[in-house]
């Protein structure tokens, strides 16, 4: 009788231990939740009211915590888990160039945005608190119609999306950015999608601001030319090459070079005077005042009546006066206020000393 009362005083403490070790686990996962909740409720809140474009995801365990605060307050804070969402889905956005397959992932994180910003505004709550009264939904959908043509290659599916953008957004502080965009892949429509999607990831890469990216800019243009020169951005996107060398890689002499090019490949080209006068604004930036009146002197020459002589002209009076060339200076002076006696440039002229 005593032994098994004490099998029994044994089991019944074994399960007293393995509750509380229960208790115990629980408890520490309610607090371990709380601490999350509480840390992605900081990070939100410091995020509300100015904009959120600074705050980033860079790992998959974030990505976890954001999802369960989502989960956890689905119903009762719309407009911090639409921001917590967006955060996802722009993890997944930036994570596109890695790995392709990130676009799938991207455009449904973006959807759910898209979703709770419906929610909030059914409810009579979108926008209270954020400075985007959308909840970043503008935002979610202008990506979707940017993958839709950058990656996907989706000229109908970018179209479709640019206008839901139009249409759903009207105040939103990227519609100009939306309308130009739509209405560029309209007019080039016609190329396919390959030289747009092309272009417009020249320009994306380009916005980024970092040295790697300019480079990989011009790679995306130098294919337009090289694989589709028949395309109306082909010679636009050449141009824009010498642009990307000249101010966002401060190299002088490839965007020379490729200037040259346009002029002596494309002489009668839109392109050729414009190519002729970035050569010549190189040389001027730099202070290399003879170099500059050399190309502007041959603009005129090549170009005749080409409507930005004026403009011409009025820089040579400034390179003339700064090597002391009073004689050329006035000829050029006179030029202009006898060609456009009413133009900018002969204003201009009457307002220098």
């Amino acid at each position: 009788m005593e032994h098994e009362l004490i099998k029994l005083l044994i089991l019944v403490g074994l399960l007293f231990a393995a509750l509380f070790q229960q208790i115990n686990k629980q408890v520490k996962k309610k607090i371990h939740n709380q601490h999350i909740l509480s840390a992605v409720t900081d990070r939100l809140r410091r995020k509300i009211l100015p904009a959120v474009e600074s705050e980033k995801i860079s790992t998959g365990q974030s990505v976890k915590d954001y999802r369960f605060f989502i989960n956890t307050f689905r119903k009762k804070r719309l407009e911090e888990c639409a921001l917590a969402q967006h955060l996802i889905a722009e993890y997944y956005y930036k994570k596109i160039q890695i790995d392709p397959r990130n676009i799938e992932k991207a455009d449904a994180e973006y959807d759910k945005v898209i979703g709770l910003y419906a929610r909030a505004r059914s409810a009579g709550l979108a926008g209270t608190n954020l400075t985007n009264k959308y909840m970043l939904a503008d935002d979610a959908q202008m990506k979707i119609a940017k993958m839709n043509i950058i990656n996907l290659e989706d000229i109908q599916g970018a179209l479709d999306s640019f206008s839901e953008f139009i249409r759903d957004y009207p105040d939103s502080p990227m519609i100009e950015e939306a309308r130009q965009i739509n209405r560029f892949i309209s007019e080039n429509a016609a190329d396919g999608p390959q030289p747009i999607a092309m272009w417009l990831r020249a320009e994306a890469l380009e916005k980024t601001g970092e040295a790697d990216a300019f480079s990989q800019a011009i790679s995306e243009l130098a294919k337009i030319s090289f694989h589709y020169p028949k395309s109306r951005l082909s010679l636009p996107a050449r141009y824009k090459s010498c642009e990307v060398f000249w101010r966002r890689l401060s190299d002088y002499k490839m965007a020379i070079i490729e200037a040259r090019r346009i002029i002596d490949d494309f002489p009668a080209s839109e392109y050729a005077p414009r190519a002729q006068i970035f050569i010549a604004n190189i040389h001027l930036e730099k202070c290399d005042w003879h170099d500059a009146i050399a190309e502007f002197e041959k603009f005129l020459e090549k170009f005749p009546e080409n409507s930005t002589e004026g403009y011409v002209r009025f820089r040579l009076v400034e390179c003339y006066e700064k090597i002391k060339d009073a004689e050329k200076a006035n000829f050029h002076r006179a030029k202009i206020l006898e060609k456009e006696p009413d133009g900018v440039w002969a204003a201009g002229i009457r307002s220098r000393p």
